[in-house]
């Protein structure tokens, strides 16, 4: 972790936390000052950044890591998650490629409508038979979408020993 990571959360906690250095009266000749205390004032978090702080955290697409930890996904694959997200979508839910043969991909992670639409194999769709959504359109939720790459990366993982493969990305 970078200095410039480590300062940044550490004024961010200082921040959420409303620590003041005040005194409980005014100093006088006669009146000592009084130590550290905490003071219940409201805070402004409307000037913060939260995708950018994010970000900094956790790297690209880094306002999306707790919800990818939600739904479902290990925290060691974040690293990989984070930069196919980028890769495929610029970290945009509403990402859509037309152009893709298998019925326009979506999303952040790009699914594409293989997955989705109704096949011989899946009179459903592969993953409305997981109960992950009901039509492809749902896949501009950011949840459904991490849900159902989670989904996609375990049965990868299984058939092919590298859930990484519907990306085209390498496994280690």
């Amino acid at each position: 972790m970078t200095n410039n990571r480590i300062v940044l959360i550490i004024s961010s906690l200082i921040l959420f936390t409303g620590i003041f250095f005040a005194s409980d009266s005014p100093t006088s000749a006669h009146t000592p000052k009084s130590s550290l205390f905490i003071e219940s004032e409201s805070i402004d978090y409307s000037q913060i950044n939260w995708t950018e702080l994010a970000r900094l955290i956790y790297g690209k697409c880094g306002e999306y890591h707790d919800l990818a930890i939600k739904a479902g996904w290990p925290k060691s694959q974040w690293p990989t998650l984070s930069k196919i997200m980028y890769r495929e979508s610029r970290c945009n839910n509403f990402a859509i490629n037309k152009s893709d043969p298998n019925g326009g991909s979506r999303g952040l992670l790009q699914i594409n409508g293989y997955w989705c639409r109704k096949n011989k194999y899946n009179p459903n769709g592969w993953l409305q038979q997981k109960s992950i959504l009901k039509n492809c359109e749902d896949l501009f939720d950011s949840y459904t979408n991490l849900r159902a790459g989670w989904e996609m990366w375990q049965y990868s993982q299984h058939r092919n020993r590298c859930g990484w493969k519907p990306w085209a990305t390498p496994c280690k």
